[in-house]
């Protein structure tokens, strides 16, 4: 990311985002148990009034070298029997997960009119229904919290017709993509799946990695073709708590927002209505 003055954050009137999500993992909470879910949804049952259960995720760590470069993603699967709950709105829109080791918050556009209700809104209820978990956490008496590693993820689907036709007009899409070839040998791509990352840095120090994911899929409403592009943001917090999260979740919202908007086009940039 380019050193100097700050400079405010793009802005889009029309952004393409579908999903947001705000995570933090800490160290296992050893005696939290099934049966705990129940009691936790009495505190979130007002505003969450549905629940699902489900396998847990698994714990994914950002690595890097003593000089700074990437090592590697490490990936564990997780193997602890409390599984993993969803506390879901009325409308399913927004939703809480739950794990002895991982807080995860949710909002989701779905198949509906939803406007995206921006990252500070976001930021603000994450932090509250992440203080009410904690809470009840101490109140129980179950252990400490020990923050790991916070994730922010992006969602956005881009529509065929919106932009792009096939997958030969990315590089109307994407400026990291240039579809050139060194001859004519070959016809139109038909099709493709990208993943590349970007170390983030303060200095010349690694805080953590931005991790982008473009795949092809479709609405499931009218099996309209899209392309789904996925921002990750994710690293160790500073150590201090409920402060240190925040602060990297905000690192990371903003490494997503100039990161998403250095990889989309301009022509793209006018069709979702960019105001700064």
């Amino acid at each position: 990311m380019a050193r100097g003055v700050r400079q405010a954050l793009p802005e889009f009137a029309k952004p393409p985002v579908v999903e947001v999500a705000i995570s933090v993992q800490f160290d296992e909470i050893s005696r939290f148990q099934p049966a705990y879910y129940g009691r936790l949804w009495e505190r979130f049952r007002a505003q969450y009034p549905k629940t699902e259960h489900k396998a847990p995720l698994g714990s994914v760590i950002e690595l890097f070298d003593a000089k700074g470069m990437p090592r590697a993603s490490l990936s564990v699967e997780p193997g602890m029997p409390a599984g993993r709950c969803w506390f879901l709105s009325e409308d399913e829109l927004q939703l809480i997960q739950v794990q002895p080791d991982r807080f995860v918050m949710n909002w989701r556009k779905l198949e509906t009119d939803a406007v995206y209700p921006r990252y500070t809104s976001l930021r603000e209820r994450f932090l509250r229904e992440l203080e009410d978990f904690l809470d009840f956490i101490k109140d129980e008496e179950l252990g400490e919290f020990h923050p790991l590693q916070c994730e922010v993820t992006y969602v956005n689907h881009i529509f065929q017709g919106s932009g792009w036709e096939t997958r030969a007009d990315l590089p109307k899409v994407l400026t990291v993509w240039s579809g050139d070839t060194s001859d004519d040998s070959l016809p139109p791509i038909e099709e493709a799946r990208l993943h590349w990352q970007y170390r983030m840095e303060e200095g010349d120090a690694p805080v953590g990695r931005l991790h982008i994911q473009l795949q092809p899929a479709v609405r499931t409403l009218d099996r309209m073709p899209l392309l789904s592009l996925t921002l990750i943001g994710r690293g160790p917090p500073p150590p201090d708590g409920i402060p240190g999260v925040l602060a990297f979740a905000d690192r990371a919202h903003e490494w997503i927002v100039r990161g998403f908007t250095s990889i989309t086009t301009p022509l793209m940039h006018k069709i979702w209505e960019r105001t700064r």
